[in-house]
């Protein structure tokens, strides 16, 4: 689906100039909320209408707009389509889209006060000199939430700065755990019972799809992995204080990237070897 604007110079879709795929699939969060800049070029003066129209073919979607705000387009206008991508636990691209260099401020700190100009407005921000789109960042703070602005640099035209950008956010990754992948998998202490005397904790937070995985039934995502010394010819494998209910892939095998003795969908967190 599409969302698109029409102007014309009379309240009618009939003869409307169409300012195409303003909002896309691709371009909208259904979360949070997104500013969009559409600049429209009128032919002559005179009063003008727009509208807006959604474009799908499957299911009906729904759409909330809030503050219209129709003002003459500034000598240097504020960046667009503004978004973070290539988020890891340290480093983050800033996208956006500006006729000539923009600044991108950054805080940990969500009522950061951002600068003006080239100047950061508060101290707990960081200022990068302007550049162009993607601006790289570095050196984060794992499992951290940052919040950003980008202004537009004009002054090489003698047009200054542009207004920041409506404040956005994203969330470094965490730190995989250390038996992310089979090489680092924790010893599993083999009980001599079904009591579960003796029990080997881990978390999934930050655990990520492992290569090493041999395919099986299931939808594979998160994985953490154990290893464990066989003390008789059959073992029951228990996962137990789960902080929610959760429906494990359970997959065996005979060493880090082996052969698979067994690969079962287990809805009570259990199986038997």
């Amino acid at each position: 689906w599409t969302v698109d604007v029409g102007v014309n110079s009379g309240q009618s879709s009939v003869g409307a100039t169409i300012l195409s795929n303003v909002i896309s699939t691709g371009t909208a969060s259904s979360t949070s909320y997104q500013q969009k800049t559409i600049t429209y070029v009128a032919p002559s003066t005179g009063d003008y209408a727009f509208g807006i129209r959604i474009n799908e073919t499957g299911n009906n979607w729904t759409f909330g707009f809030d503050d219209f705000k129709l003002e003459l387009t500034p000598a240097c206008p504020s960046p667009s389509a503004i978004s973070a991508t290539s988020i890891t636990t340290t480093s983050a691209n800033i996208n956006f889209t500006s006729a000539s260099n923009s600044i991108v401020e950054y805080s940990t700190t969500a009522g950061f006060t951002p600068g003006t100009g080239s100047a950061a407005g508060s101290a707990s921000s960081i200022v990068l000199a302007a550049g162009s789109s993607p601006r790289a960042l570095s050196g984060l703070t794992p499992n951290t939430t940052y919040y950003y602005v980008v202004r537009q640099d004009c002054s090489g035209a003698s047009n200054g700065y542009s207004l920041n950008s409506i404040k956005q956010s994203f969330l470094t990754l965490p730190i995989p755990p250390a038996n992310d992948e089979c090489l680092g998998a924790y010893v599993a202490t083999v009980n001599p019972d079904y009591n579960c005397g003796s029990v080997t904790s881990a978390t999934f937070l930050g655990a990520t799809n492992s290569v090493d995985a041999v395919s099986c039934s299931g939808a594979f995502g998160s994985d953490l992995w154990f290893k464990f010394t066989a003390t008789a010819t059959s073992h029951r494998i228990t996962t137990i204080n789960t902080s929610a209910y959760v429906d494990f892939n359970y997959q065996v095998l005979d060493g880090c990237g082996g052969t698979s003795l067994l690969c079962q969908d287990s809805p009570n967190n259990q199986i038997d070897l």
